[in-house]
């Protein structure tokens, strides 16, 4: 399996994971709180630079074996701290993946990476 593909299904996991648990806990209304979705779309944006501008570092830690896995899990359990602790900023790992799915979709389309242009990149 290609790792854009592999990101994606974990990415895909991870929100059907926190919306599963803001659905049996707090309510999915918490996913829609405009700060958290603003957090959530910048720290994605900021990670997707990083990636972009420092490749080989970036995709060397996150091609170990594991690391994806594990990110996936650090998110899910962010998510039930997040319940327990502050339920409004369930929306900012939803939002970052949502982010991500839609560069994700950009690149996988054929359009390029829009946040390429951030990142001194042509995409």
């Amino acid at each position: 399996m290609r790792p854009e593909h592999r990101d994606g299904l974990l990415a895909v996991g991870g929100l059907a994971g926190l919306v599963g648990i803001t659905a049996a806990t707090v309510g999915v209304g918490r996913l829609l709180d405009p700060g958290a979705a603003t957090a959530g779309v910048v720290v994605a944006v900021v990670v997707e630079v990083v990636f972009l501008r420092v490749p080989s570092r970036a995709l060397g830690l996150w091609e170990r074996r594991g690391v994806p896995v594990a990110g996936a899990g650090v998110v899910l359990a962010g998510g039930l701290i997040a319940v327990r602790t502050a339920p409004r900023l369930l929306g900012v790992p939803f939002w970052g993946l949502v982010t991500y799915l839609v560069l994700l979709g950009c690149v996988l389309s054929g359009a390029g990476n829009p946040v390429a242009a951030l990142a001194g990149g042509d995409g």
